[in-house]
């Protein structure tokens, strides 16, 4: 059974009773989401080139994905974005109306988007963003594409173990080009050198309001 809360900076987010898990941080969904993908991710460490492939593991309530999209366009920094998203659990569309209520019209409109959008096929969401919805786990995903950027989102490794070991997150790395970035919420000690063991360069960096660190990691060029 899934529960909308209301976070500490006032946005939604989603409470699994059956995992006892929320989707987000409590101390905020969408600071959260800013800090950890966008402003530590797509914004700061993302390739320098036109195009950027995202490969997201944890659609959930799509807050990631919408917030990169609008982000691009907002800041007008014309990059045109191919976003992978792989969720096997998705949220259903009553909860995604009430979520949507969040936002201006303008930015509701934007969002239902990414939930109308047919799963396992290329939807163009706006001019310059292509989103592409999996309805896979990690394990079963088969990628036909390197990307530049993942966000790892999945729930925390006391909730879901198995997408926090060994070849889980060794098959995120395997499909990173040279140089491309690794970033997530949790800042496991474990986490960070199981990728380190990867070629990848880790770097804990100061987390979220209510969370110390958050790690991010760059592949290495061998």
């Amino acid at each position: 059974m899934l529960q909308i809360i209301e976070t500490a900076d006032g946005s939604l987010s989603l409470f699994n009773h059956h995992l006892k898990e929320t989707y987000h941080s409590k101390h905020g969904a969408i600071q959260e989401s800013s800090h950890v993908f966008i402003e530590n991710g797509f914004a700061k460490y993302a390739s320098g080139s036109s195009r950027i492939n995202i490969l997201e593991v944890g659609f959930g309530t799509g807050l990631n994905s919408f917030l990169t999209c609008l982000f691009n366009a907002k800041k007008s920094l014309f990059k045109e974005v191919y976003y992978v998203a792989l969720e096997p659990f998705p949220v259903d569309s009553e909860i995604i109306d009430k979520f949507a209520s969040q936002f201006s019209d303008e930015d509701a409109s934007l969002f239902l988007k990414f939930h109308t959008a047919d799963w396992n096929a290329n939807v163009s969401i706006s001019e310059n963003f292509v989103l592409r919805k999996e309805h896979v786990t990690l394990q079963n995903y088969q990628s036909k594409n390197n990307f530049d950027l993942v966000y790892y989102d999945a729930f925390g490794p006391s909730v879901e173990s198995n997408l926090w070991e060994r070849e889980a997150l060794k098959k995120t790395v395997d499909v990173l080009t040279p140089n491309g970035i690794w970033v997530s919420y949790c800042a496991k000690g474990s986490v960070r050198r199981l990728l380190q063991s990867f070629n990848m360069q880790m770097f804990r960096l100061e987390g979220p309001p209510g969370k110390r660190e958050m790690l991010m990691g760059k592949k290495i060029q061998l």
